[in-house]
């Protein structure tokens, strides 16, 4: 690498753990800045060595008030500070909006969202990456802008968005090639990551392969652990559990080595669930109880971890043992409380046997039977008391849904034609709307936006959008204009995004299919999100719920119930 990049080793490793102390006495001034820069480079992560250097560099730019050197010399205190890395990254910016140039500025809002990502604060971590991109664009400086694409491209990966960060983890692999060899690990590590969670598990794997042959020709023995815990959890899924537990324990001491506790837990988990599912559950247990272990240590713990508790609650259960098991409860309270404070927009999709309702009247329970022993027909009463108000709950939330769903079906019915459709929403004039949060009309020439709504409209009837991989850039490219100019179009004239705009227009056209040939109602859902131009079945699927409020099962089910 020709520049130390800690974004690319976070990213990679998935944390970095300084502690430094700072040395005002320090006799390096003498040297020059060069020097300095070099040593702080060659140090890297090494608190007791590198300090005196750093102290250096920054005395040296407040004497020359140089604030370009001022900015760089908080960045890299930054990176190798804890309690006061978001400190040094506000400095960093401060002194970097001095200099007015937009890549020092937009390096500094770099340096802050890393700091916040590597803080799990993911929401604001996002809103500097979005800043630094804004900034950043235009600069010749490439690996600027692959960084802050590296850094958004895992925060979609932990929202979820799997689809979305594999492409850009790949255009980050594609940029890094040939330059940058560790930025090329890292996003190879991450597209494999994002195979697993997509269930390509044999991509997965061959991503990992590649991925391991360039760690062992770089010799990079940290590299090598994270692939091989990388593999381990996706031979799990791949059901070779002898397999997955042998890559997991070559990873282990590395990993223990970083002081990764997140991933070291994660680990524990799955040679846990690696042991039950080879029927050796007591091994399984003292993993799960090491999960256990990292949280009362350290206070954090990874949603995907979460079912470990379940394990240990559900284990002490079946023995008997109500003691342990309330304690188990207790704990999956606390870890229910952390990843509600800490990944809120993310609870609602975690799989909850347990969910902290359910765990408190077991807790309460467990407690009357320890102090009381209530008697089994009071706590058989109110068993059937929840489950009866379940049963009419859950009665009335499927009558509910199947009635909208009714009426979704039979508005889509009675829609018109996709080219009738078509006819009505193709014109040059924008989506009418009051909404002032809504785009204001583009501030670009005429000649332009005609140009573009011409060729949207050519695109729309010859049916191109139903082509795969169809990006902003690229439809761009076809236009012969720049990508900034053909979202602004879309954002204002059609009235929505050119993500959903895409969709829309495949979504209408699969419907269209459905309702006017017989033949595409026996299609599979994967074979008709191919039809519609999308990579995946559940991508169609989501899309196609958001456009008609139900999903393509039931409209093809409902239509051939009709017909």
């Amino acid at each position: 690498m020709n520049k130390f990049s800690p974004l690319l080793y976070f990213l990679f490793f998935g944390c970095i753990n300084p502690s430094f102390g700072q040395n005002n006495s320090n006799p390096l001034l003498n040297k020059d800045y060069n020097t300095l820069r070099d040593s702080i480079y060659t140090i890297g992560n090494d608190s007791i060595k590198v300090w005196p250097y750093l102290n250096a560099y920054l005395v040296k730019a407040r004497v020359d008030n140089d604030f370009e050197r001022l900015s760089e010399a908080y960045e890299n205190m930054a990176y190798r500070s804890d309690e006061r890395s978001l400190v040094y990254a506000d400095s960093t910016i401060f002194f970097a909006q001095k200099t007015n140039s937009e890549r020092i500025i937009g390096n500094a809002y770099l340096v802050k969202a890393f700091i916040l990502h590597s803080k799990s604060k993911y929401k604001r971590a996002l809103d500097y990456y979005l800043l630094a991109d804004d900034h950043l664009k235009g600069v010749e400086e490439g690996y600027l802008q692959y960084d802050v694409k590296l850094g958004i491209a895992n925060i979609k990966y932990y929202l979820g968005y799997y689809d979305e960060a594999l492409e850009l983890f790949k255009e980050c692999a594609k940029f890094y090639k040939d330059s940058e060899p560790q930025g090329y690990l890292t996003a190879l590590h991450s597209i494999s990551r994002c195979y697993n969670k997509l269930g390509e598990y044999n991509l997965c794997s061959i991503t990992n392969e590649k991925a391991l042959k360039i760690a062992k020709s770089l010799d990079d023995k940290g590299a090598i652990s994270y692939i091989y815990h990388s593999e381990g959890i996706n031979q799990y899924y791949k059901e070779d559990y002898s397999k997955a537990v042998n890559n997991i324990d070559l990873a282990l001491p590395g990993i223990i080595e970083n002081n990764d506790f997140t991933n070291e837990s994660v680990a524990y988990y799955y040679l846990g669930k690696c042991y039950s599912a080879l029927n050796d559950k007591e091994k399984g247990i003292v993993y799960y109880k090491k999960v256990d272990k990292i949280f009362k240590d350290k206070g954090y713990v990874k949603t995907e971890i979460r079912p470990a508790y379940e394990e240990l609650i559900n284990y002490y259960k079946d023995k008997g043992d109500l003691k342990i098991q309330l304690h188990y409860i207790n704990q999956l309270i606390k870890v229910d409380s952390l990843i509600n404070k800490n990944f809120v927009y993310l609870s609602g999709k975690i799989h909850k046997e347990y969910d902290t309702k359910l765990l408190l009247s077991e807790k309460k329970k467990i407690e009357k039977e320890l102090k009381n022993k209530q008697s089994t027909a009071v706590i058989l009463y109110c068993a059937v008391v929840m489950l009866f108000v379940l049963i009419l709950f859950l009665s009335f939330r499927y009558y509910k849904s199947q009635k909208k769903f009714r009426k979704r079906f039979e508005e889509l019915m009675s829609r018109g034609s996709v080219d009738e459709e078509k006819n009505d929403s193709v014109n040059i004039e924008p989506i009418a709307n009051n909404d002032e949060n809504l785009p204001k009309k583009p501030d670009i020439n005429e000649e332009v936006i005609q140009s573009i709504l011409l060729q949207l409209e050519k695109f729309e009837e010859k049916k191109k959008f139903l082509q795969k991989d169809l990006t902003l850039i690229n439809l761009a490219s076809k236009f012969n204009t720049n990508s900034n100019y053909l979202s602004k179009v879309i954002n204002y004239y059609k009235g929505k995004n050119y993500i959903n705009y895409i969709n829309d227009l495949r979504i209408d056209y699969i419907v269209f299919l459905i309702k006017e040939e017989p033949k595409y109602r026996n299609y599979t859902i994967k074979a008709l999100s191919e039809e519609a131009g999308f990579n995946t079945s559940q991508h169609f699927s989501k899309a196609f719920y958001a456009k008609t409020g139900i999903y393509p099962s039931y409209f093809v089910t409902e239509i051939n119930k009709e017909q």
